[in-house]
C-alpha cells in the first residue's frame, strides 16, 4: 500500500494503530507519525511523537537514523506513501465525496451540506 518496508526491530507484530498523525503535538498513544518534509522536516519531532505514544511511524529512506523504539515502514517519500494510506483509507470506508467550488457566497451551500449531508 505504501511501497515501504515494514522494519520490526524485534516489536511485536501486532502493532494495532488507533490514529494518524502529521504533527507531534497533537500524537495520541497507539497512533502512526508520518514525519512529513516541508518547511520544517517533520522526523526532527520523531522523539516527541514517541513521547507522547506513537506506536509506530513512516520513515523517509533517504534520512539517516531510523526510528529504534517502534515499528516503522521505510518508504521513498512520506507524503506519497500518506496519500497511499489515505486512498487506500477512503475506498474502505465507501463514502461520497462532494466537492462545492466557487465564490465565498456560496459558503451557505456548503455549511448546509455539512450540516444535512
Amino acid at each position: 500500500m505504501t511501497g515501504g518496508i515494514l522494519q520490526l526491530q524485534g516489536h511485536a507484530r501486532d502493532c494495532e494503530i488507533k490514529g494518524v498523525s502529521i504533527d507531534s503535538r497533537t500524537i495520541k498513544p497507539g497512533s502512526l507519525f508520518i514525519p512529513l518534509v516541508r518547511i520544517m522536516d517533520g522526523h526532527h519531532y520523531f522523539d516527541e511523537a514517541i513521547n507522547k505514544g506513537a506506536a509506530a511511524s513512516l520513515w523517509q529512506a533517504d534520512h539517516p537514523n531510523p526510528p529504534r523504539d517502534i515499528p516503522f515502514i521505510l518508504v521513498e517519500d512520506c507524503l506519497e506513501a500518506m496519500q497511499s494510506l489515505a486512498g487506500a483509507y477512503r475506498q474502505e470506508c465507501r463514502v461520497k465525496i462532494v466537492g462545492i467550488t466557487g465564490k465565498p457566497v456560496y459558503i451557505g451551500v456548503k455549511m448546509n451540506c455539512f450540516v444535512f449531508g
